[in-house]
């Protein structure tokens, strides 16, 4: 049986959708950053929630000084965040880091020093916490009285008193549970490169780059702490999760929008918009049917905010309209196979459809083709140095 046979056949293809979450991208950065703990939070039950104990042995010794670095995200896929950053006890007294949104309130992190709100308070969007990593850094400094938060390229300052450094402390991220304290409220965060310096300089991180168990591994080693309900994202980024299980008649075209996060499926009837973020899907049946064969290509333009569906050896683009549910009209009469199998393609920034690369006919191709909207064909361009296949 030829290929040309087997694309058009009809049959029924069970498609498992695979997705590797990495980070990032699922394209957001390299993989070698995309690690840390992410916590159980709000839609979790009570002794499902997740919290980080990083002096399960009992209160370390504490002299005059004391700073606290880590880096911190928000899971995007979650309305609330209401919770407990991190909550450092000194003998009986207590210092928590909470974020809340609360009406009036402009500031959504603030420090908590005993029973009473500090000076220490800031405003971070959420939308930037969603994206992006943010650094926080405290100083506790008991000699001096002096607590400082180092945020948003500025440096907040409070009084620091009634704390007795000579007695210890102890530090818990998330959920946190010892002796009067005890909360089980825990934002929807992603937490990694905790970091403590104590006093002359010596210092303990824990990177949280773990993949498996419930130990939290120090850096150096000898202080590891404990993990209570976690979910490693490494461990995420090394593994393969089945999301969705469809069953589609024929040929299936995909494709990806990074800006909503929408996965376009695209069968002989109907098209399936699937959302990583929000785990849904929702189905859109054609009123005029594309042909969909082994050699046409559906790509989403983000420039314009279209999806598009085209041929490079056909000569043809055509882009779906939601509103009326219909390709533009735009296909030939007859499809002849394709040059240009397993071929890329990228929109320009002025919003040109290209195309590079390709087999067919025996042989691996070094072309770069433009989509001419006036001559509807796809152009060759010509280029310098040297253009490799793969």
């Amino acid at each position: 049986m030829n290929r040309s046979s087997v694309h058009s056949k009809r049959q029924y293809i069970r498609m498992r959708l695979l997705f590797m979450i990495a980070f990032a991208t699922v394209c957001m950065t390299l993989s070698a950053q995309y690690y840390g703990m992410q916590f159980s939070a709000h839609d979790f039950v009570l002794d499902q929630r997740s919290g980080l104990i990083l002096t399960p042995e009992g209160a370390h010794d504490l002299k005059r000084n004391l700073d606290l670095q880590f880096q911190l995200r928000l899971d995007p896929k979650h309305e609330t965040y209401f919770g407990y950053i991190f909550r450092l006890i000194i003998g009986n007294r207590n210092i928590d880091l909470i974020h809340s949104i609360v009406p009036g309130n402009p500031n959504n992190f603030e420090l908590i020093l005993g029973d009473k709100t500090s000076k220490i308070a800031f405003h971070i969007p959420i939308e930037k916490l969603q994206k992006n990593w943010i650094k926080f850094s405290f100083e506790l400094d008991f000699k001096n009285h002096q607590v400082s938060c180092f945020i948003n390229d500025q440096v907040l300052v409070d009084e620091l008193y009634g704390f007795d450094e000579n007695e210890g402390f102890r530090l818990i991220f998330g959920a946190n549970s010892f002796g009067n304290f005890s909360s089980t409220d825990v934002p929807a965060m992603i937490l990694r490169d905790v970091e403590l310096i104590c006093d002359e300089g010596s210092s303990c991180k824990w990177p949280l780059n773990e993949t498996d168990g419930n130990i939290a591994h120090s850096v150096p080693e000898g202080d590891n702490g404990i993990a209570i309900n976690p979910r490693w994202l490494l461990k995420e980024h090394n593994t393969w999760m089945q999301l969705l299980e469809l069953e589609i008649k024929g040929e299936v075209k995909s494709t990806f929008d990074p800006r909503n996060d929408d996965l376009y499926i695209l069968s002989m009837d109907s098209l399936y918009i699937y959302n990583l973020i929000e785990d849904g899907i929702r189905g859109i049946a054609q009123e005029s049917p594309p042909p969909i064969e082994g050699s046409n290509q559906l790509i989403f333009d983000t420039i314009s905010n279209r999806l598009l569906l085209y041929s490079l050896g056909n000569h043809y683009l055509s882009s779906f309209n939601f509103e009326t549910r219909k390709w533009s009209p735009s296909f030939p009469g007859k499809l002849e196979e394709t040059n240009y199998w397993q071929h890329n393609h990228f929109v320009s920034p002025d919003g040109t459809i290209m195309a590079f690369g390709g087999y067919g006919q025996y042989m691996y191709k070094n072309s770069m083709l433009a989509w001419n909207p006036e001559m509807k064909h796809f152009d060759s361009l010509a280029y310098k140095g040297n253009f490799h296949p793969r």
